[in-house]
């Protein structure tokens, strides 16, 4: 059962504590009433005591306990007497004054502070003597889910007390306890007071009054006055009327002799009554006195308990303030700590940020001078593929050159036999490619797939080091400038055969015999200043190379 209990406690925490901690005060209120011996149990006044628990006690105190577990949790001796005296000083007068006036508001009195003035300074003091040793076992043995069950079992007995002292108590503790030993003295109400005017009077003179049945105003005015004859007109009228008077008076005889042994009766049987109160009364009064001198007796040693309580709560509450002004620097004293730690911190990451924006900055500026380094790698071997290209077509034209002089010499003495030779070179079909020269001999023309077999060489600086290789996307960008020159020179090379053909074929034209006859000593067209005939001064100049296109670094 226990287990079932804890198990839903954890499980539904609020609706197990607020409804344990309801039913618990409203029985406090049922076990008041049950002590006190009442005939009818006065269901309405249960009634309020439990709506003022379900409606502010317990969900009071079930979150008070958790706000207060939250801002001081632990165990520990300074955090439990933190939590104790801030229970004390703020959560019970509130408990006490909402018990109080609530159920005088739920009764319905016009006055709802009433209760709340006359009791509430005396109940307040009396819980100072219950609740602090009850709260000292909750914080420090009763697990948080559970605290406020734990409090409602306390509360049930607080509640017979708050219901005594507000019903015939005065809040006090000493009256709780007169009450607890003898309830039906302190419960039995005084006899009903007569009517004022009457009853007053006959207590003061010491006989009762019961009013007698029939008598009224008239009645006894007319038993009391003489009445007043009429005027007869004869005597036997006279006579009738006596006798009628004679009777009415022998018949009021009667009745009051009846009324006066009821009334003896009813004397005799209420001064017995008296009397018999009056020993109850004398009996009371000696009861009362004895438990008057045993309650002063008790109240004198309550006030050196009291005193003595109130010199240790009073040490205990120094001590408490020391610990607390302790604790209140060492508190200051780890904010300030931590507020330079923080300082420190923001400092550090300031720099860190600081430091890793100039690290990209550096990375940034070093990848361009390696992407820089790498094109200007990449132009130094174009620059060396140039200037290879360069000094190959010059070689190429310097072999031209060579060779249209050889030409040109052979063409001052031309003969028949080479006019029949031209003749019968044209008659044949004309090859594709030029004759091989052996001034091309020692520079043979490199092809495409030469060139992308053979990986340029690594560039050498001045200083004799080798430079750092290079990335593959560098290295696939060089290759393809490479491949592009190439392309380049062959096309120049193609251009250069062409050149080569055209030269064979003037040379083929000039030596058919539908040139019409020369002399044998006369050139066909007159060499220029530097042995090249005019109509191959074009070409020439076309083959005539300048210095390499200079590359800026």
């Amino acid at each position: 059962m226990i287990r079932v209990f804890l198990k839903q406690a954890k499980r539904f925490p609020w609706i197990t504590n607020v409804t344990l901690y309801g039913c618990l005060f409203a029985g406090g209120d049922f076990t008041h009433q049950c002590i006190a011996q009442r005939d009818e149990i006065d269901w309405n006044h249960t009634r309020n005591v439990a709506v003022v628990a379900f409606g502010f006690h317990g969900n009071f105190n079930y979150f008070w306990l958790r706000g207060l577990e939250r801002r001081f949790p632990g165990k520990s001796v300074a955090m439990v007497l933190r939590k104790l005296l801030l229970d004390q000083t703020i959560a019970s007068p509130l408990a006490t004054s909402v018990f109080y006036t609530g159920v005088s508001f739920l009764e319905g009195k016009e006055d709802v502070l009433g209760d709340w003035r006359d009791k509430f300074l005396n109940t307040y003091k009396t819980g100072l003597m219950y609740w602090p040793f009850m709260q000292l076992l909750n914080f420090m043995l009763v697990p948080l889910y559970v605290r406020t069950v734990f409090m409602g079992c306390s509360a049930s007995l607080w509640a017979t007390f708050l219901c005594f002292s507000r019903q015939s108590g005065d809040g006090t503790a000493t009256a709780a306890l007169a009450w607890i030993l003898s309830p039906r003295a302190q419960l039995l109400a005084p006899p009903p007071a007569p009517p004022p005017d009457v009853h007053e009077e006959n207590a003061r003179v010491g006989t009762p009054h019961f009013p007698i049945a029939g008598a009224g105003e008239e009645g006894l005015g007319s038993g009391m006055e003489e009445p007043k004859a009429p005027k007869f007109t004869s005597i036997e009228e006279e006579l009738s009327y006596w006798k009628e008077q004679s009777a009415k008076n022998q018949l009021r005889e009667v009745q009051a002799h009846e009324e006066l042994q009821e009334f003896r009766q009813m004397s005799q049987d209420y001064e017995a009554e008296l009397e018999a109160e009056l020993k109850q009364c004398e009996a009371r009064n000696r009861e009362l006195l004895n438990q008057n001198n045993r309650l002063r007796m008790e109240l004198e040693s309550y006030k050196e308990k009291y005193e003595t309580q109130h010199s240790e709560a009073f040490r205990q509450i120094s001590s408490l303030e020391g610990d607390l002004a302790e604790t209140t620097a060492i508190r200051d004293q780890l904010h300030k700590y931590i507020r330079e730690l923080e300082q420190d911190n923001d400092d550090l990451e300031r720099a860190k940020r600081a430091t890793i924006m100039s690290l990209e900055d550096f990375e940034q500026r070093m990848n361009h001078v390696i992407e820089r380094n790498a094109f200007l790698e990449s132009e130094l071997d174009e620059k060396e593929s140039l200037l290879e290209s360069v000094q190959r077509l010059k070689d190429e034209a310097r072999d031209l050159r060579q060779e249209l002089n050889v030409q040109q010499k052979q063409e001052r003495r031309p003969s028949l036999a080479r006019a029949k030779e031209t003749e019968r070179t044209d008659s044949l079909p004309r090859p594709l490619r030029p004759p091989t020269h052996p001034g091309h001999a020692h520079c043979p023309t490199p092809g495409r797939g030469q060139h992308l077999q053979h990986a340029p060489m690594p560039y050498q600086r001045g200083d004799g080091l080798t430079a750092t290789p290079l990335t593959m996307s560098a290295r696939i960008s060089a290759l393809n400038i490479v491949g592009e020159l190439l392309r380049k020179v062959g096309n120049l090379e193609s251009k250069l055969a062409t050149c080569r053909d055209v030269v064979y074929d003037q040379k083929a034209s000039r030596t058919t015999p539908t040139a019409g006859p020369r002399s044998p000593g006369a050139p066909e067209n007159p060499p220029s200043a530097n042995g090249v005939p005019g109509f191959e001064k074009g070409l020439v100049n076309r083959l005539e190379f300048g210095p390499g296109p200079k590359i800026l670094l």
